[in-house]
């Protein structure tokens, strides 16, 4: 198996109805080395008879016991998952026609350790490192691409124990992604997947997108030895009020 598409997902039934016929579609056209995988978080409405009603043999799913939360999930899916690729896919993205296509021929040609979808014109390309790819693609990138349906990792190298340790920031995906990809062979590919105009509200702000930002950002300068990153980090930490300030501060402090 190449590839899994992974979808947790959590009461998004009309979005799913648009979603998996779309993807469906590009893996049954051949694509047996392509896995269809679900992770229904116990939602509430149709969302178990609708997948049920598929019966399609690319597609495996289940639905959890208990609503677990989403990080939690989209771990569950990663472990579940049998492709040598994972791909993350958000329930309420749009998987563009053609893209599954596009992104096997990449990653036969090329065997990257992460391949990224970028929101931009720019050319397929291929870099040694992480650090090359923010020098060529700009730092924003590393921010940009935290977007769950943006990334296609080889599932070896996602480190489940950090993702684990790292679930209260609330971006445990990318602490697993990222956490082997030092020296490793990035992907650059435009627009393998759409996002909807309107998407989820962020929770209210002691964990909001800054938050994740400083911490994530803190993790990226240590791991890819970036500085200017910590400087980004400690930025974002600024501008918040002050107990949340100080509460990134020392986290830092004690994992220098």
């Amino acid at each position: 198996m190449t590839l899994s598409i992974c979808i947790p997902t959590y009461n998004r039934l009309s979005f799913l109805k648009e979603l998996l016929p779309a993807i469906l579609g590009q893996v049954d056209s051949g694509r047996a080395e392509v896995e269809v995988v679900v992770s229904d978080n116990a939602s509430t409405d149709d969302t178990a008879d609708y997948l049920r009603s598929l019966s399609n043999q690319r597609l495996r799913w289940w639905t959890n016991e208990t609503n677990i939360g989403g990080d939690r999930n989209f771990l569950k899916c990663v472990a579940e998952a049998k492709g040598e690729y994972v791909w993350l896919f958000g329930d309420d993205d749009i998987m563009p026609a053609g893209a599954v296509g596009r992104v096997l021929d990449f990653l036969r040609q090329h065997n990257p350790a992460l391949l990224i979808s970028v929101d931009c014109d720019a050319d397929t390309r291929l870099y040694d490192s992480y650090g090359v790819m923010l020098k060529d693609m700009g730092d924003e990138l590393a921010l940009a691409h935290t977007l769950i349906s943006a990334n296609i990792f080889k599932r070896e190298l996602f480190d489940m124990d950090l993702a684990v340790e790292k679930l209260w920031v609330q971006y445990a995906h990318m602490f697993g992604i990222m956490a082997n990809m030092a020296g490793r062979k990035i992907g650059v590919m435009p627009r393998f997947v759409e996002t909807r105009p309107v998407r989820a509200e962020f929770a209210k702000y002691p964990s909001c997108l800054c938050v994740k930002q400083a911490i994530y950002m803190w993790f990226l300068a240590k791991r890819f030895n970036l500085p200017r990153f910590r400087r980004r980090a400690i930025w974002n930490a600024c501008n918040l009020p002050i107990e949340y300030a100080s509460r990134i501060w020392h986290w830092c402090r004690r994992r220098k």
